[in-house]
């Protein structure tokens, strides 16, 4: 049985700031909205708009990148997305260290 109600999650807009995807260098494997309005963004990349985000970035309502995360170093492939309650970030992809 489905729970009666699902928390409101904003979606990301696509269409904001073209060049944010287009200045990875990259692919986008997968998209996390948040409820904040922020979502992460992950895949196979080391960089978005020249700042380090190495395969994973978490990114502002308006598509910049959010300075206040830290991302770690990945050396492969990120491929799936998941945050806990308490906004800890799971990973899950082709990789086999996370440092």
């Amino acid at each position: 049985m489905a729970p009666a109600s699902y928390p409101a999650l904003s979606v990301p807009d696509l269409a904001w700031n073209n060049l944010q995807l287009e200045a990875l260098g990259g692919i986008v494997y997968t998209t996390l909205p948040l409820a904040d309005g922020k979502f992460y963004v992950a895949g196979n990349f080391t960089s978005t708009n020249g700042t380090r985000s190495p395969m994973v970035f978490r990114a502002s309502a308006d598509g910049s990148v959010d300075p206040t995360f830290v991302a770690p170093e990945i050396d492969g492939n990120v491929r799936t997305l998941a945050v806990q309650a308490d906004d800890r970030l799971f990973i899950g992809g082709d990789f086999l260290r996370v440092n």
